[in-house]
């Protein structure tokens, strides 16, 4: 009877401490910047995941130029709103521009675990590259951003 009961006690500790994967929500930052031909860029991604898989991706990018040529970002937000206006019908899936004096802000909100990512790979073939079986992996993600010139923190 001692040994059952042992035996019961261990594997309910062998589960516990396997358990079914890990479930922490972790955060990877990555930050860019810029400064071409008068214009200064800055941006920032925020994405978590869940063991390889990302969760959600916020990214705010900005675009500072001089005050003499500010006039120029409101035909630049026109383009960006025009970029993303079909992302926008999308659910958990978010996009807007703003421009304060001579600074466009564009800031972007995807919740990976919601979206539909087959209507993503619609709009723009180019996602699949990086969306798999409906998932982006964390690590695919630090690449491509890093590609870009980005420096990522996990």
């Amino acid at each position: 009877m001692k040994k059952g009961i042992l035996v019961a006690c261990l594997s309910l500790v062998v589960l516990t401490l396997t358990g079914c994967g890990d479930d922490t929500v972790k955060t990877m930052k990555c930050s860019r910047t810029m400064d071409q031909s008068g214009i200064k860029a800055d941006f920032q991604y925020e994405v978590t995941y869940k063991g390889n898989d990302v969760v959600t991706v916020k990214t705010v990018e900005k675009m500072e130029t001089s005050e003499e040529n500010a006039k120029a970002l409101e035909e630049a937000k026109k383009n960006v709103e025009t970029m993303y206006a079909e992302y926008n019908k999308l659910d958990h899936y978010s996009n807007e521009v703003k421009v304060e004096g001579n600074v466009l802000t564009s800031t972007t909100e995807i919740d990976y675990s919601k979206v539909d990512t087959e209507a993503m790979i619609k709009l723009d073939s180019a996602n699949g590259s990086i969306i798999k079986d409906g998932k982006i992996n964390v690590d695919d993600l630090k690449t491509m951003y890093e590609s870009t010139g980005a420096t990522c923190e996990k």
